[in-house]
C-alpha cells in the first residue's frame, strides 16, 4: 500500500518463486537457478542464492534496479540469511529459529510474530 517494491529473495527454485510471486503479487523474485541443457537439468547451479551468496544476488539486483540496500528492509526466519540481515538498513526477524533469535537479541533487531494478526514489532527476548 505504501508503494514499496516487494521482492522475494529465496533459496527456493525459480519455479516455486514464480508461484509465490504470482500469488502474493510481488514485484520481483531472486531465486536459486539451476543449469539446464537440451531441456534437462545438468545438476549444476547457475545462480546460488543461499547464505552469503544471497547478498551477492541482492547487490547485483539492487545495482541494476537503482535500489539502495542501506535503506532496504529484509525479513527472514532463518540464521542462514544472517549475511543479508547484516547487509540491509532495516533487518526484521520473523518467528526465528533459535540461533537467529539469539542473534536478533544481541543486535537489537525487531522480532515479529505474525501468528497473531494484531501483533506489532517488538524487541522480543530470546
Amino acid at each position: 500500500q505504501a508503494g514499496d517494491r516487494l521482492v522475494l529473495l529465496t533459496s527456493s527454485s525459480s519455479y516455486l518463486g514464480e508461484c509465490v510471486k504470482e500469488h502474493l503479487k510481488l514485484d520481483d523474485i531472486l531465486t536459486m537457478r539451476f543449469e539446464g541443457s537440451n531441456g534437462l537439468f545438468t545438476g549444476d547451479i547457475d545462480t546460488l542464492c543461499y547464505g552469503s551468496a544471497k547478498v551477492e544476488v541482492a547487490e547485483d539486483f539492487a545495482e541494476r534496479e537503482g535500489i539502495d540496500l542501506d535503506t532496504a528492509w529484509f525479513y527472514t526466519d532463518s540464521i542462514t540469511a544472517l549475511p543479508m540481515l547484516e547487509r540491509v538498513g532495516q533487518a526484521r526477524v520473523v518467528a526465528p529459529d533459535i540461533r537467529l533469535a539469539r542473534k536478533a537479541k544481541k543486535m537489537a533487531w525487531p522480532v515479529l510474530d505474525w501468528t497473531d494478526t494484531a501483533s506489532t514489532e517488538t524487541a522480543q527476548s530470546a
